[in-house]
């Protein structure tokens, strides 16, 4: 600026320049202006697991049946496992994925997932192959492997920290599938191995050997009656207590071990099934194990007619099992039932038998004109 010009005009030149090197630098940035983008492409895995109930039922159509899952995402896609039993006039049972396409779906990446099933529950392969002896209780489960591929697309020009919490949050979700607990399981494999037992229970003529840390647990009354044992034997190296169960059958003695121990009931044969509930019910009222009383009083509920009525009746009347009770009486009250029952000497001295008569007599007494 020359030294000469008025200070007005020296303010004005300076602003003029100002504003020049403003605009150039506006018209560069425009000209080498730049973006970026980032895609993340990650694997993602699920399994699922499909069972089918009812096997034979279903392959005795000749023409092909179709069972379906229910669909489950994978990548951002639509999955879902058909099974065909009776695929190939029944010498098949197929299993295949299907990708459902919604509507609006958009995704491409479900063209290149990759799957695999694998049969679960497995039974013996000793006694053959083929579908017959793939099935277990009539069922069967299988596991769908899918491996599909998760993309998503980021703008670089954001605030994003992909050194950190922003690399994390970009990875897809990893699905895995969890097994139900097998904890029974193992409880059970204690008791059949007899793998560091430490006490001896006797009842009906047969013993067990069992473990006191469990009974502790899951029946201290029993535990209890352990614990003021005073017989000791000796088995190995150290001296177990042993306890002798007065008044108990072995066969309801052990169902009452087996729930103990897995929290579930053994097969019982449909014969003895309700001679057993009886019994477990009374069992179970004796050592306060709740939830098997209960079990034992559904089963006897789903199984009362006029051969077990009046058993059941007794049994529910002397351990307080209402709905047991209801079951029975609401039997006997149906036309003619109760005169069935009564109409016979033999009949008479089974009802005195069962020490049930009170109940008898009282619903006789209402069917009085």
């Amino acid at each position: 600026m020359h030294p000469l010009l008025p200070s007005r005009n020296r303010f004005y030149f300076l602003q003029q320049r100002t504003n020049a090197m403003a605009a150039a630098a506006a018209a560069a940035a425009r000209r080498f202006s730049s973006s970026a983008s980032t895609v993340t492409i990650r694997e993602v895995r699920w399994s699922h697991k499909f069972t089918i109930d009812g096997c034979k039922a279903s392959r005795k159509f000749r023409k092909p049946v179709r069972y379906c899952s229910k669909i489950f995402d994978v990548a951002g896609c639509n999955w879902r496992i058909s099974c065909e039993p009776n695929a190939k006039d029944g010498e098949y049972i197929s299993f295949f994925p299907n990708h459902d396409h919604p509507a609006h779906s958009s995704c491409e990446d479900c063209s290149a997932a990759e799957f695999k099933f694998t049969l679960l529950d497995q039974v013996d392969r000793s006694r053959g192959v083929g579908v017959p002896h793939c099935l277990k209780d009539d069922r069967f489960s299988v596991r769908c492997d899918i491996t599909g591929i998760k993309s998503s697309l980021h703008d670089d020009d954001g605030d994003t920290d992909d050194t950190a919490g922003g690399a994390t949050a970009n990875l897809a979700q990893v699905a895995v599938a969890v097994p139900p607990s097998n904890l029974h399981e193992h409880l059970g494999n204690l008791l059949l191995l007899k793998q560091g037992t430490d006490a001896i229970i006797n009842a009906g003529g047969e013993s067990w050997d069992v473990h006191r840390w469990l009974l502790k647990v899951r029946c201290p009354v029993l535990d209890a009656e352990l614990q003021a044992a005073s017989e000791r034997v000796l088995s190995g190296d150290t001296y177990r207590c042993r306890l002798k169960i007065q008044g108990m059958g072995s066969k309801v003695f052990e169902a009452m071990l087996h729930f103990l121990y897995t929290d579930a009931l053994p097969k019982i044969g449909e014969k003895e099934a309700v001679p057993i509930a009886q019994g477990l019910i009374a069992a179970a009222d004796r050592y306060k194990i709740d939830r098997l009383k209960l079990m034992c009083e559904e089963m006897l509920c789903k199984r009362v007619d006029m051969d077990t009525v009046v058993g059941s009746l007794a049994v529910a009347e002397k351990h307080g099992c209402h709905a047991l009770k209801a079951a029975c009486v609401e039997l006997l009250e149906r036309p003619g039932n109760l005169k069935a029952v009564m109409g016979t000497t033999e009949g008479i001295e089974k009802v005195k038998k069962a020490d049930c008569a009170g109940v008898v007599l009282e619903l006789l007494m209402k069917q009085l004109p």
